[in-house]
C-alpha cells in the first residue's frame, strides 16, 4: 500500500479580487517594489553629487522611460503612503484620560504631518540661491 497525499483544492490565483480591502492591501504591498525604486534612484543620486558624474546622471533620468518609471513610482509611492497613514488608526489604539482618540483625528494629524512636512523639503529644494 502506498500513501496518499490528502485532497487539496486548486486555489485562486486572484483570490484578493473579490474583495475592495483585499485589492487594496495587495496593491499596497506590490507599490513597495516602487517604493524601493524610489530609494534606489535616491542612491544613485547622492553617488552622483558626491562623485562628481550629475551629467551623466542627468542624462540617464531625462531618457523617457527613465521618466515614465519614476512617474509610476510617484504614484505608485503617494498610493502607498496614503493607505499606509490611513491604517495607523487601526495599528495604535491612543487613550487620554480613559478617552479614546477617534481614527479620523488619528488620521488627519499623520496627513497633515505629512503635507507640513512635504512642504518644508519642497520649499528648501525649490527655493532660489
Amino acid at each position: 500500500m502506498t500513501a496518499r497525499a490528502p485532497y487539496r483544492a486548486p486555489r485562486d490565483m486572484l483570490w484578493f479580487a473579490r474583495t475592495r480591502s483585499y485589492t487594496v492591501f495587495v496593491l499596497r504591498e506590490l507599490t513597495s517594489v516602487f517604493v524601493a525604486w524610489s530609494v534606489v534612484f535616491l542612491l544613485l543620486l547622492v553617488d552622483a553629487v558626491l562623485g562628481g558624474t550629475t551629467r551623466e546622471f542627468a542624462a540617464l533620468a531625462a531618457r523617457p522611460w527613465m521618466i515614465v518609471l519614476n512617474v509610476a513610482a510617484l504614484a505608485a509611492t503617494a498610493f502607498h503612503a496614503v493607505t499606509f497613514l490611513n491604517l495607523a488608526p487601526k495599528a495604535t489604539v491612543v487613550r487620554l484620560d480613559g478617552w479614546r482618540v477617534p481614527a479620523w483625528m488619528i488620521q488627519g494629524g499623520n496627513h497633515s504631518a505629512w503635507l507640513v512636512i512635504s512642504g518644508l523639503i519642497a520649499y528648501f529644494v525649490l527655493r532660489s540661491p
